[in-house]
């Protein structure tokens, strides 16, 4: 006969906090951090799929040009599967806003200048978990509007120009802690 394991159930409830190191592509490559916090809860009993709440970081250590540093606020979904009692997969979708924390210097001579409006934000994550801690790779992809000023020619006035908009990605190792 055919003996079947029971399924290991996972937590109702999970709050956890991270952080991590990685890679910010804007334009060009910078080095940078993340901190954040996450809520998961599971509404159904038989699946093993929660919604997830997340509010973090994404900054630059670079103080370029044209780094963007951000706080995305997202909602998603869940799905953890146990492999004993101590270990875990994971992954993660989530969506939200953008809110940028860095504005956009154009000029070296400051002739003109941008600045960065909340947009939004998508973040696939997978990881494993052992025990309280679990190890992670985190892509957020960002996409602000920018309004942009300029002098005019006497230097009496800003002249307002179209609205652009642009995308960053981070790519991200976390760490994190389950309480």
């Amino acid at each position: 006969p055919v003996v079947h394991k029971p399924k290991l159930p996972i937590a109702k409830q999970d709050i956890s906090l991270h952080g991590g190191v990685g890679l910010s592509l804007y334009e060009e490559v910078d080095l940078g951090f993340s901190i954040g916090m996450k809520y998961k809860y599971k509404p159904f009993d038989k699946y093993d799929i929660r919604l997830l709440g997340e509010i973090g970081t994404a900054f630059t250590f670079e103080e370029s040009v044209n780094g963007l540093s951000i706080i995305p606020i997202m909602a998603g979904i869940n799905y953890e599967y146990r492999f004993t009692e101590s270990t875990s997969i994971w992954t993660d979708l989530a969506l939200g806003l953008s809110i940028p924390l860095s504005e956009r210097r154009e000029s070296w001579f400051e002739d003109y200048y941008s600045s960065f409006e909340p947009g939004f934000a998508l973040s696939p994550e997978i990881g494993i978990r052992y025990n309280d801690f679990s190890f992670s790779f985190k892509f957020i992809y960002s996409l602000n509007g920018c309004s942009r000023k300029t002098y005019s020619e006497d230097g009496d006035r800003f002249i307002i120009h179209p609205k652009t908009f642009y995308d960053s990605h981070y790519f991200l190792f976390q760490v994190g802690y389950h309480f």
